[in-house]
């Protein structure tokens, strides 16, 4: 599967005292993040106070457990800190406990024909889902009903499709 083929690293760097061989702590192991899948999905929410979202404009995903309307919440955060709303319930039930577990992380992209009016209150996103090896994976995502869009391109061109 081409979701699956990605990976990243990330590791705690060694204290000077590990660097040097001190045995007192133990070096911290990597932690390897494999790339699922993507989805696209729609902005729930406040989403619509955004009169001008850009396309393609990079968003942060964190979670928001003390959202009174949604215990599962994932807020959606463009690159100026700006809230749009959120991922829809459905999805974000399913995601959170990944999320809040160190097993999952998101990130991704506003996607939608620029001009368009739903688009620019209500953006499409693209989110890829990145899990923690040995923690979670697609195959259980797809099971828990993740429907990914692995073929979904973030288009550089202003005629993407809705």
């Amino acid at each position: 599967m081409p979701g699956n083929m990605h990976s990243t690293t990330e590791a705690g760097a060694p204290s000077q005292n590990q660097a040097q061989g001190s045995t007192s702590q133990a070096a911290a192991s990597p932690v390897h993040w494999l790339l699922l899948g993507q989805i696209v999905t729609r902005v729930k929410g406040i989403g619509n106070r955004v009169h001008s979202t850009p396309t393609r404009d990079s968003i942060q995903l964190p979670r928001d457990p003390g959202n009174m309307h949604d215990r599962n919440a994932i807020t959606v955060l463009i690159s100026t800190g700006q809230n749009l709303g959120n991922i829809n319930s459905q999805l974000a039930a399913i995601l959170a406990a990944l999320m809040d577990s160190a097993a999952l992380r998101l990130q991704g992209k506003t996607v939608g024909k620029r001009g368009s009016r739903w688009t620019w209150m209500r953006p499409d996103i693209c989110v890829q889902l990145y899990g923690r090896s040995g923690m979670v994976t697609r195959a259980e995502l797809e099971e828990a009903g993740v429907v990914f869009k692995d073929d979904f391109k973030v288009s550089s061109s202003s005629d993407e499709s809705d």
